[in-house]
């Protein structure tokens, strides 16, 4: 799982404890060294969202929090976060308005979600074995299923 923009390792420590085997990728040494203190076995790595240090398809998933509304273009960003998603991989991203989402181009809205993933929520391969009712076990505030395929909308 990747944690892309992690930051101190907030959310990289959570799906750690959940199971995840977790590469946590963030622009600042600093913010990195926070997050080797809280996670010191953690594959940690510095890098741009733009630009991830890691090959193609290495992820079933990646979640990148707090990151995409402080770029002053997300469609790279949301590109390269596709790149390194196996295909069927799952995207997490929080917080990302429509409004930023209706900033993206049709070339770059074509990289995610059209990377085969499946439709609606599945165990994801390469996830430790822990037992749940659900495959995501959350609900969005709308009520419906997270992780389930997004539906871009331009209106």
């Amino acid at each position: 799982m990747l944690d892309a923009a992690c930051g101190t390792g907030r959310h990289a420590a959570y799906l750690a404890g959940a199971g995840w085997e977790v590469t946590g990728v963030d622009a600042s040494e600093a913010m990195l060294d926070r997050a080797q203190a809280r996670l010191p076995d953690a594959d940690l790595r510095v890098g741009e969202l733009s630009a991830l240090p890691v090959a193609e398809e290495t992820f079933t998933g990646a979640v990148c929090a707090l990151a995409l509304s402080r770029l002053p273009e997300i469609g790279p960003a949301i590109a390269e976060l596709a790149r390194v998603l196996r295909p069927g991989g799952r995207l997490v991203l929080s917080p990302c308005t429509s409004a930023e989402l209706n900033r993206l181009t049709d070339e770059e809205l074509i990289a995610y979600p059209a990377r085969g993933a499946a439709d609606g929520p599945q165990t994801p391969p390469g996830r430790r074995s822990r037992s749940s009712s659900s495959a995501t076990g959350h609900r969005s505030p709308t009520g419906s299923s997270a992780g389930c395929r997004p539906e871009w909308s331009r209106t």
